[in-house]
């Protein structure tokens, strides 16, 4: 319980904060104050809306699978949960299998963001991408493993162990939603879930092999998913091929009634995306190959998405597919991580997962969790987040007033390059580059300084598009023969238009259908 204050703490305060307040007139606030502090303990008291909402969950079974259920070690729960039909439109997803990403709330079932700090916390309610799924008759067959607090894009931070690349068990699946494209990959499910703050949706598609969407921003309501940071949020569909992508965006998009501040508060038009792809016609859409996408790639992973791109070019599904220079996207790298490094910090760690500047239905039990989590289990962070943290801290330590402009700095950057990819999309439907910068890495021995970077070196092409909101979609393009690893390549379309992303992609994919090898994983 909260103490009310002494005036020796109002005196320290003012003091601190430089505020020169009379002590007669801190007498005052004393008083103003110490009823603030009752008005909380009332709040404190208040039973939470969403606590009704558990007894619907009550019968939900789930297990750890054991080592045999468990090959790749992409699965946290497994679990059978039968959706009901309720959407009274066409219900997309009968007869589908799907996984969710471990930071994402299913009801009653435990979650632990990859992470001792969030383990043993149980969700109160569906998050409403999950109840869109069984609303749409969809069954969920568990929760999937991502990255420690997701704060990675490899898949060998996670608290249990690493997630293994099926294409090759010694590689990273990528991350952080390393599960997710996993069981896709290996034909467990037929779509998965997954969360993109810097390329967590993107990265493991394209280290699998699949199709993964990172939706325009806001189309996908973030309710009930554990947050980074709140302007670089997204959840999407991963599947094997574009039309699943495009049916399981269909059934989660949407409003929500204002429970998420990420969409716009005019709500949003439905679109049915399954229509939209099944109804692309070749000779209509234009390609620009992005330059600064292929720099400072790795040469096999260029000579791979340059070959795709002959291969589209040389079809007649699109007509044009021509270079184009945005030099704005090979600055793009530094604002971001400016902005993750202060507002990680500043949301998920100081401010319990949401901070002070978020609104809707946000989850007290779950800032409870993290607060205690953080204090007891803050060490078993991997060294890359524990970078974020320190670096942070120090900037805003020692660097006096220079965090908070150049954090203003870094987010009108980002408006900035946003508006150059803007420009390129009035004359091209769709931007095109390889995914990954390079191929997902040996999965390591240790929490190193060189793993460290591993962790956010592969990121160069997905994260500009989390931070200008752009929607963007990997598909693959083909394989590295040394290691058999999948390289992806993806297609960026403008805000808002997320069905001409996926029937460029759609289209793509036919064309390229002649460099694929079969999801084959047996034993």
């Amino acid at each position: 319980m909260l103490p009310h204050p002494t005036l020796k703490d109002l005196q320290t305060i003012s003091e601190e904060y430089n505020l020169k307040v009379p002590d007669d007139t801190l007498s005052h606030l004393l008083e103003c104050i110490s009823q603030d502090v009752d008005d909380l303990q009332h709040l404190d008291e208040w039973q939470n809306p969403l606590d009704d909402e558990k007894h619907k969950y009550a019968d939900r079974q789930y297990h750890r699978p054991t080592p045999q259920e468990n090959r790749y070690n992409a699965w946290y729960h497994k679990c059978n949960i039968k959706g009901g039909q309720k959407e009274e439109k066409c219900p997309f997803l009968v007869n589908k299998r799907l996984a969710i990403k471990d930071n994402i709330f299913i009801g009653m079932v435990p979650l632990m963001n990859g992470s001792k700090i969030v383990e043993g916390f149980i969700p109160d309610f569906d998050a409403t991408v999950v109840e869109r799924i069984l609303n749409h008759g969809g069954t969920i067959l568990g929760n999937v493993t991502c990255e420690n607090m997701c704060l990675s894009g490899g898949s060998y931070n996670t608290t249990y162990g690493p997630v293994r690349n099926p294409w090759n068990p010694d590689y990273s699946a990528g991350g952080s939603s390393s599960g997710s494209g996993v069981v896709v990959a290996t034909g467990e499910v037929d779509m998965a879930l997954g969360g993109d703050q810097g390329g967590s949706i993107r990265i493991p598609s394209s280290s699998c092999g699949i199709v993964g969407l990172k939706p325009t921003f806001g189309l996908v309501p973030y309710t009930g998913i554990i947050s980074i940071i709140r302007t670089l949020d997204h959840a999407g569909p991963m599947a094997r091929n574009v039309t699943d992508c495009a049916r399981l965006l269909t059934a989660i998009a949407g409003f929500d009634d204002g429970k998420d501040d990420r969409q716009p508060s005019t709500g949003i038009q439905f679109t049915n995306f399954l229509e939209e792809v099944e109804s692309a016609k070749p000779g209509i859409l234009r390609i620009g190959v992005l330059k600064e996408g292929f720099e400072d790639c790795d040469h096999i992973v260029n000579k791979c998405v340059q070959n795709a791109v002959s291969l589209i070019k040389s079809s007649t599904k699109f007509v044009t597919v021509e270079e184009v220079s945005i030099p704005e996207h090979s600055k793009a790298l530094i604002p971001f991580y400016f902005i993750v490094s202060c507002a990680t910090k500043d949301q998920l760690i100081d401010g319990c997962g949401y901070g002070t500047s978020m609104s809707g239905v946000l989850t007290s039990k779950l800032s409870e969790k993290l607060y205690g989590g953080l204090k007891s289990h803050a060490h078993t962070l991997h060294l890359a987040a524990k970078k974020i943290v320190i670096s942070s801290e120090y900037i805003k330590k020692f660097g006096g007033s220079s965090r908070y402009i150049n954090y203003a700095k870094a987010q009108t950057w980002c408006w900035h390059i946003g508006k150059a990819y803007d420009k390129a999309l009035e004359t091209f439907d769709v931007l095109l580059m390889p995914t990954l910068n390079k191929l997902p890495v040996k999965i390591p021995t240790t929490d190193s300084h060189e793993d460290m970077e591993s962790c956010f070196n592969m990121s160069k092409n997905t994260a500009p598009f989390d931070m200008t909101h752009h929607p963007a979609i990997t598909l693959n393009a083909g394989y590295d023969e040394e290691t058999n690893l999948p390289i992806g390549v993806q297609l960026v379309g403008r805000l808002w238009d997320d069905a001409t992303v996926l029937k460029a992609a759609k289209l793509a994919e036919e064309t390229l259908s002649v460099l694929q090898k079969p999801f084959n994983f047996s034993e």
